[in-house]
C-alpha cells in the first residue's frame, strides 16, 4: 500500500481544537502516533465545520484506507472527487483502491484522469499501461508503456508487460527484443523467458525457442534433465509421453510417437479422457494411460511438448507424415453410408473455439460467429456439416432450418471424436477455427483450412498461408482484428474455385 500523504502543517497535538487548521494538524500529529481512530475522529469534526471541504473528504478516505474499511473510503475519495473533478489524488487513491480490490475496470478512469493532469506520473503510467492490456486497448498501452519504459529502461515490470502487448499486436519481433530486456535485469523472470519462446516459435526461430520453451515449467528442474536427453537414448526402450496442455497441442505433438516408435521404443502415451479412444486407434502407440492414473515405472517419463526439443526439431524435419491418427472403420462405413444421399461438395465447420483467455482479446480471438458462414451454406453445390461440439450450440438458433446439416448424436454412443473423426473422414474439406477439430482432420489424412484471428499462437508461424507442421494445410487470416467477413470472402473464392475444379 502506498504512504498516505496529507497537505497540513506538523505541530503540537491540541487538546481543545476548533478550527480547520487545529483538527488537522491535530489528526495528523495521531496518525503519526499510530492513532488512525483519533484522525478520523478529528476529520469527521473538521466535516461538520465544513461539509463540503474536498481535502477533508480526501484524507479521511485515506484514514479508512488504513483501516481497510475500503468501501467507505471510497465513498470519501468519490465526495472529494464530486467536490473537484481535477482533484488527481483522489482519482489515485481511489483507482488503487479498485486495484486491490481487483476491480480493475473500476480504476482505469480514475487513472486515466490522473495521466491527463500529470503525464508524468510514472506509477500510474505503468498500471494504467497494463490495465490497457488487459481490457483490450492494446496500441493505447503499447504507446504508454514504451513512454514508461523510457523514464525507466530497467522496469521489468514495465518491461515484460510492454513485450505482452506487442505479442498480442503480432510485432513479435520488437516483443523479442523487450522479452531479452527484460531478462538482461531479471535472468531468471520465467514468465519472460516463456514469453520469448513463444515469440521466437512464431518467428521461426526453433533452435532458440525450444530451450526457452522449457520455462513453461516455472519451478521443477524437470527442462534441466530434458535438455541432456538424446533421440538415441531411447532405442528399444519404453517411453511414457506425459500429457501437457489442451487436445489440440495433444493432437499436435503425438506425432513424435511416430519417431519413438522407428528408434523401436516402446510409446506409452499418458492422454486426457476425451483423447483415450482415439490414441488407442493409433499404430505407433503401444498402450494408452487415462491422465491421473498410475504410470508404469520406467526410466523415460517425457513431457509431451519437450519431444521438439529432444528431437532437435527444424523446420526441415517436422515430422509431418499423414495419416498419424486413424478413424474407427467400422464408424467411417456407417458415416459413408449415412451421407451417400448427399452428392454436393461436402465441408465441415467448427466455429467456436474453447473460451480461455485468447478468447478475451479481439487480436487473438479464435472464435467465428456462426452467421459468417452464411455465405459458404447459400452455395448451391456445398452442403455443410456441423462438427461443433459443447461451446458455441446456442448459435445454431440464429441460423434457418435446413442451411447446416447437425447430428445431434454426434460422439455420443461411442466416445469423444471417434464419431467426429468417422465423418470427417467421409468430408471433401473441413473448414474450421483454430480449434481442436483441425488437429484431428489434418492427423486424419482430411484437406482442412484454418481461419486464423489476426494475432495467431506461435504454431502458426508469422504472415503464412501455409504451415511446416501440417503440409498442404491453408490458412486464411484476419488483416485487421475481428474482421471475419473478409477472411470468410476470400474463403468462399476459393471454394467456388475448388467446387469449380
Amino acid at each position: 500500500m502506498r504512504t498516505l500523504s496529507f497537505f497540513i502543517l506538523c505541530t503540537p497535538i491540541l487538546l481543545c481544537a476548533t478550527t480547520m487548521s487545529e483538527l488537522f494538524n491535530n489528526a495528523y500529529t495521531a496518525y503519526k502516533q499510530g492513532n488512525v481512530d483519533l484522525a478520523i475522529s478529528c476529520y469527521q469534526r473538521a466535516l461538520q465545520l465544513d461539509p463540503n471541504h474536498t481535502q477533508t473528504h480526501f484524507n479521511l478516505g485515506l484514514m479508512f484506507t488504513r483501516k481497510n474499511n475500503l468501501d467507505t473510503a471510497i465513498a470519501c475519495h468519490q465526495r472529494a472527487i464530486e467536490l473537484d473533478p481535477n482533484y488527481t489524488k483522489a482519482h489515485e487513491s481511489l483507482g488503487d483502491i479498485y486495484m486491490w480490490q481487483k476491480k480493475h475496470e473500476k480504476a482505469m478512469p480514475h487513472y486515466q484522469k490522473v495521466i491527463e493532469q500529470n503525464p508524468n506520473n510514472i506509477s500510474v503510467a505503468t498500471q494504467l499501461g497494463i490495465l490497457y492490456a488487459m481490457f483490450d486497448h492494446l496500441l493505447k498501452a503499447e504507446q504508454l508503456l514504451k513512454k514508461v519504459a523510457q523514464h525507466q529502461p530497467k522496469n521489468t515490470l514495465v518491461l515484460y508487460n510492454l513485450a505482452y502487448t506487442l505479442t498480442k499486436l503480432n510485432k513479435r519481433v520488437e516483443a523479442v527484443d523487450y522479452y531479452q530486456k527484460t531478462l538482461e535485469v531479471d535472468p531468471n523472470n520465467h514468465q519472460a523467458r516463456f514469453g520469448l519462446a513463444k515469440a521466437l516459435l512464431a518467428l521461426g526461430e526453433f533452435e532458440q525457442g525450444w530451450k526457452f520453451f522449457e520455462h513453461r515449467f516455472v519451478h521443477s528442474g524437470a527442462s534441466d534433465i530434458l535438455k541432456t536427453i538424446k533421440p538415441n537414448d531411447f532405442k528399444n526402450q519404453t517411453v511414457v509421453i506425459r500429457a501437457e496442455w489442451g487436445l489440440g497441442d495433444t493432437i499436435h505433438f503425438i506425432r513424435y510417437a511416430q519417431q519413438l516408435k522407428q528408434l523401436g521404443a516402446r510409446v506409452v502415451v499418458e492422454t486426457f479422457e476425451p483423447l483415450v479412444k482415439l490414441f488407442s486407434l493409433c499404430d505407433c502407440i503401444d498402450e494408452v494411460i487415462l491422465y491421473g492414473q498410475k504410470l508404469p515405472s520406467v526410466t523415460y517419463h517425457i513431457p509431451l511438448l519437450s519431444l521438439p526439443m529432444i528431437f532437435n526439431t527444424t523446420h526441415e524435419t517436422i515430422p509431418a507424415d499423414i495419416p498419424y491418427l486413424q478413424a474407427d472403420k467400422t464408424l467411417t462405413k456407417f458415416w459413408k453410408r449415412r451421407l451417400s444421399h448427399d452428392k454436393k461438395f461436402k465441408i465441415g465447420i467448427c466455429w467456436h473455439a474453447k473460451p480461455i483467455y485468447l478468447e478475451n482479446l479481439i487480436h487473438t480471438r479464435r472464435s467465428i460467429p456462426l452467421t459468417d458462414f452464411m455465405p459458404l451454406m447459400q452455395m448451391e453445390n456445398v452442403s455443410v456439416y456441423s462438427l461443433q461440439k459443447v461451446h458455441g450450440l446456442e448459435e445454431l438458433q440464429n441460423i434457418s432450418p435446413g442451411s447446416i446439416h447437425v447430428f445431434n448424436d454426434l460422439d455420443e454412443a461411442h466416445g469423444p471424436f471417434m464419431d467426429t473423426a468417422a465423418l470427417m473422414k467421409n468430408l471433401d474439406l473441413v473448414i474450421s477455427a483454430d480449434t481442436s477439430i483441425v488437429h484431428v482432420d489434418w492427423a486424419l489424412g482430411v484437406p482442412v483450412w484454418v481461419m486464423l484471428p489476426h494475432t495467431a499462437e506461435w504454431r502458426w508461424l508469422m504472415n503464412k498461408t501455409d504451415t511446416p507442421w501440417y503440409p498442404n494445410m491453408r490458412l486464411f487470416r484476419q488483416q485487421e482484428p475481428g474482421n471475419w467477413q473478409a477472411v470468410m470472402e476470400e474463403v468462399t473464392h476459393e471454394v467456388k474455385k475448388l467446387c469449380a475444379a
